[in-house]
């Protein structure tokens, strides 16, 4: 019973330290991301999304290839730095 109990308490730490990997690593590519969106915006200019979306795609999933199986995270990411960076730039 005692190891038991021991085993869900390491199990259920490493859940927590996966957690917080994540959201720490999900927050340094909606930065990058953000970059890449401003780059973009400044060699393309306006009235290019599809090219700006495939170049930020291109080099997301260059730096980080495991995205590519959350794609629709990574778009949707894409655009809510597209936003920011109209509101706020």
């Amino acid at each position: 019973m005692e190891a038991c109990f021991i085993c869900i308490i390491i199990f259920l730490f490493i859940l927590v330290l996966a957690v917080l990997w994540f959201k720490g690593k999900r927050k340094l590519v909606k930065k990058i991301i953000l970059e890449l969106v401003i780059q973009a915006e400044k060699i393309y200019g306006s009235g290019t999304g599809k090219i700006k979306l495939a170049t930020v795609l291109a080099q997301v999933y260059k730096d980080y290839p495991w995205l590519t199986y959350i794609e629709a995270i990574v778009i949707k990411w894409i655009n809510e730095a597209v936003k920011y960076m109209k509101n706020n730039l």
